[in-house]
Formats: C-alpha cells, structure tokens, sequence
C-alpha cells in the first residue's frame, strides 16, 4: 500500500495507471527545467495544485514542509485549490492535516475546503464529507478474503485489510503484522470475521469499501497471482504496491481519473492544473495537468512524462515551487 511503487501484478516491474500521453524523453535525454524557472504566465494562471504525499510532498521521515500551512492560507485566499492525491486513507491524510496541524493564524482550519483524493483516487473527500468513492464489488471482496484463508495462501504469512472510506478492519491480530499495518492505517479494527459486516455499503467503522491490501511477510508474487485471477475478470485490478504489500481495487480507480473528476467539479482546465509526483501511480494524474512537475527524486519513468522538475521531497521540493506560483499571483 505504499504511496510510491504501483505495478500491476501481472507484470511486477511496469507502471500501473494511464500512460503518459507528454511526450517521453529517451533514456539519455536531459532532465526537464526546473519548474522554479517555468514561465511566469503560466504560473499566474494556476488554479489548482495536486500533490503526490510519499516521496514528493512528504520528506523522508513522513513531515510535511514547516512552510506549508502559511502557504494553504494564501494559496485559499488567492483562490488556488489545492488537494494531496495518495494510495493513503483518509483518516491517515486527515490526520496529518487536520488533527496534527498547528493552530491556524486566521482561525479557519488549514484543511478548509481541500479536496482530499484517498486511495489512489478510490475515495475524494471534501471537509469530512464524501465527494466520490470507487466501492468494490461486494462478491470480489468475499471471493479474496476466502482465497487468503485457502490452505495454500495461509501458508504465506500475510494477512488482509479491508479498506473503507473511514476506516480499515482486519483478521489477523497479531503485533507483528498490526505493526506494518497501523504505519498507513491509524483507524484500524480487528475482528475475528471480516466477512461478518456489511460488504455491500459497509459499516459505521470503514464506511463503504474502496479497497482491499494484504501485507506479506513473505514475497508477494504468488498472493498477487491468486488475488489477479479473482479480481481482473471482475473489472477490478491488482497491483504489487511495494515489496510487502498488495493492492486490489476497481480497474477505473486511478490519480487521473479522480483529477479529471475534480477538474470538472472546479470547472477548472489542464492548463490551469500544475501535479507533482515522483512513482508510477502518479503518471496518470500527471498526464491531466498542464504544468505536470516530477521531483528531482522521482523515477526516471516519471520525469520522463514531466515538463519539469521541483528540488527533491527532502528540500521540501513541492513548498518551493508554490511560493514560486504564489509570487508569479502576487499572493
């Protein structure tokens, strides 16, 4: 479930989501510009800001730059929407923006209005309140939870988590794997039958179901193959999302298209869109931005699909770049 390595399970080392439509550069080819040195007029017009979290907005050890609040103010008085896009939950996102926020200077919250897209795009949330959610079909969701119990796959030591809008649950009790777990998952229920609530619109601890992960201490290949035989005939998909874990979601759930989804919503254009991003599940929303920005950090398939790149998330790459917008605004 890490926010920065998405492939397909099928095929363990290519990007998952839409395939850039900017032209890609060869391997040999130059870095983009800086996005620092972007035209001014095109900054001026930016209306909306999407962020990658781990890897481009997050530094190294999961802050958020110390710059960053003062900048959410003006960006919301300059009438810049901005919005973190992340294979995280939105109770992990709420609470890096919301409960551990500092004490606002103007008394409204930071987090006012941000638009959240949770999930890789499965769930977007607007001040606590659902926007859209990409709910799993209820039989894929029984169909995987019984594979995982099979003799064969309990032999692998992983375990599942069901993931919902407002929260996750899981079987497997044991420290060692709620460990790995509550990293991502900080609303986390235990239950000895996941199967025993309700799959269809979920329950009053997950909400509806956007999607399932497994966490293995074991290699993931064989799960991913079991779980891509349940889920791709269905119209769902599983990717290998990092070297433990496992992602099973709705083949249409994606970073670009919950980007185009909030475009629209906005009425705002592509050219008005700047996106920063550093792995394979941020190409498609990359690809719906005028101004698409990979860190200095990124993939060399990401800054491949850029126009341009920030400094890296651990010189806070993404706040240097909107003080760059805010100026370019006089905000």
């Amino acid at each position: 479930m890490a926010d920065d390595a998405q492939q397909p399970a099928a095929q363990p080392r290519a990007a998952s989501g839409a395939a850039p439509s900017t032209p890609s550069r060869g391997a040999g080819a130059p870095a983009p510009p800086s996005a620092l040195e972007a035209p001014a007029a095109e900054l001026a017009g930016i209306r909306l800001i999407v962020s990658d979290m781990d890897g481009t907005l997050l530094d190294d050890r999961d802050r958020l730059p110390p710059a960053l609040w003062d900048q959410l103010a003006r960006l919301r008085a300059a009438g810049i929407a901005f919005a973190p896009a992340s294979g995280r939950p939105y109770a992990t996102l709420r609470q890096l923006f919301v409960e551990d926020a500092p004490a606002p200077r103007s008394g409204e919250p930071y987090a006012r209005g941000m638009f959240f897209l949770a999930e890789n795009g499965g769930f977007v949330v607007r001040d606590d309140a659902q926007v859209s959610a990409q709910v799993l079909d209820p039989g894929v969701v029984r169909r995987i939870v019984e594979a995982s119990r099979s003799p064969e796959l309990a032999g692998l030591d992983a375990g599942i988590i069901v993931c919902g809008a407002r929260g996750a649950r899981v079987e497997r009790g044991d420290e060692r794997f709620l460990a790995e777990v509550r990293r991502y998952y900080s609303a986390l229920d235990v239950a000895a039958d996941v199967l025993a609530f309700d799959l269809e619109g979920g329950d009053s601890v997950t909400g509806p179901i956007v999607k399932l992960s497994a966490y293995a201490f074991s290699p993931t290949e064989r799960l991913a193959e079991v779980f891509a035989g349940i889920t791709d005939p269905a119209g769902h998909r599983t990717v290998i999302s990092g070297q433990s874990w496992i992602d099973m979601m709705r083949a249409d759930t994606d970073k670009g298209a919950a980007l185009r989804s909030l475009q629209a919503h906005l009425g705002v254009g592509r050219a008005q869109t700047m996106v920063f991003g550093d792995f394979h599940n941020d190409l498609g929303m990359l690809t719906e931005a005028g101004i698409p920005v990979a860190m200095a950090n990124a993939h060399p398939d990401v800054r491949a699909a850029a126009r341009f790149t920030a400094p890296p998330n651990t010189a806070a790459g993404v706040s240097q770049v909107i003080e760059a917008v805010l100026r370019a605004q006089g905000a």
